[in-house]
């Protein structure tokens, strides 16, 4: 069972740590004039809350039983609540900035829609090249 929990959570929320942290040393060198490269250890358990979070989410996304309209309606419910408590909430953003932390979740919310359509795009045409390959029948026989 703990392997299990290890692959299918643990592992993913590992990975998306470590993407959304050097996500954040990108936007913080991008967006200050004099970036400083210190991460407080709040910062770093605030994204590692939340790539828990996506995590937990993903596993929404594997869920055969219930549509794929409603896998998605939740996976986005749980990466957009996980982002307000986590990444706004927690980390003391939002204290100070109330408007733009509206803002920045319409922003999450798009870059999330841009995400997951080109995982969708993607996912597409592997089913559609999968598709193609189990109906080919060879005309000649050797």
């Amino acid at each position: 069972m703990s392997a299990k929990i290890f692959r299918n959570w643990l592992y993913p929320a590992s990975f998306f740590t470590i993407l959304f942290t050097l996500f954040f040393f990108f936007i913080t060198d991008v967006a200050s004039d004099a970036p400083t490269q210190a991460m407080t250890l709040r910062t770093l358990s605030c994204l590692f809350g939340f790539g828990l979070s996506v995590a937990a989410a993903n596993l929404f996304l594997h869920l055969n039983q219930i549509s794929a309209v409603l896998r998605y309606a939740l996976h986005t419910t749980a990466c957009l609540l996980g982002f307000i408590l986590f990444i706004l909430l927690l980390s003391g953003y939002s204290k100070n900035n109330g408007l733009r932390s509206i803002v920045i979740a319409l922003a999450f919310l798009v870059l999330y829609a841009i995400i997951m359509g080109l995982r969708a795009l993607i996912l597409y045409a592997l089913r559609e090249k999968e598709t193609e390959r189990q109906t080919y029948t060879p005309k000649f026989k050797k």
